[in-house]
């Protein structure tokens, strides 16, 4: 996990944080064999948006 927080910092800024994360499966035959990935939402804080993308936020 600090990877992937290092690479979200690294593309999304210093003020980006991760929102969720969950475990996905891929490929294989009835779940055997297949591979395992981390999937990683990430977002950057509201002040570093501009205005206009900031006005229809809740």
């Amino acid at each position: 996990m600090a990877e992937a927080l290092r690479k979200v910092k690294k593309h999304l800024g210093r003020d980006a944080v991760i929102v969720s994360t969950r475990t996905v499966s891929r490929g294989g035959i009835l779940g055997f064999g297949a591979k395992r990935f981390v999937e990683i939402t990430a977002a950057r804080q509201m002040a570093d948006l501009p205005a206009p993308l900031r006005r229809g936020a809740v």
